[in-house]
């Protein structure tokens, strides 16, 4: 069941984050992996921020590559060369691990909302 949840998670902030990136910033990302994770039930922290570092990794990695290919890895090949002789891949999987940081982080805030709105229902005279 853990793993379907998770799977489930993983796809839904995939999903969700993608329309939110195309109409909001790039911190959007974050807001996203926030909402799913608060949408869930998790009893350890871990699940979800897992869920989002991979959400984060995959979309922003894929998008990453996308465009890498369209312009034949021309920008990526100059941009390499200025951080210091980075291949286009390596360029790549830096996008990849900043997007999944950032999902990560958002997914780690929605977690601790989440948690703290549970404990509020749950005092008594609330």
């Amino acid at each position: 069941m853990t793993f379907a949840k998770l799977l489930l998670q993983i796809v839904l902030t995939l999903v969700l984050s993608a329309l939110f990136q195309w109409y909001l910033p790039w911190w959007a990302l974050a807001g996203a992996a926030a909402i799913v994770a608060a949408w869930f039930a998790w009893p350890r922290v871990w699940w979800p921020v897992l869920a989002g570092f991979l959400a984060g990794a995959i979309l922003w990695g894929e998008y990453a590559w996308l465009l890498d290919w369209q312009n034949e890895h021309i920008l990526s090949g100059r941009m390499g060369a200025l951080l210091g002789d980075l291949s286009g891949m390596q360029l790549i999987l830096v996008t990849a691990l900043l997007g999944g940081l950032t999902a990560a982080l958002g997914a780690w805030v929605g977690y601790e909302a989440q948690r703290l709105w549970r404990t509020a229902e749950s005092r008594p005279g609330a």
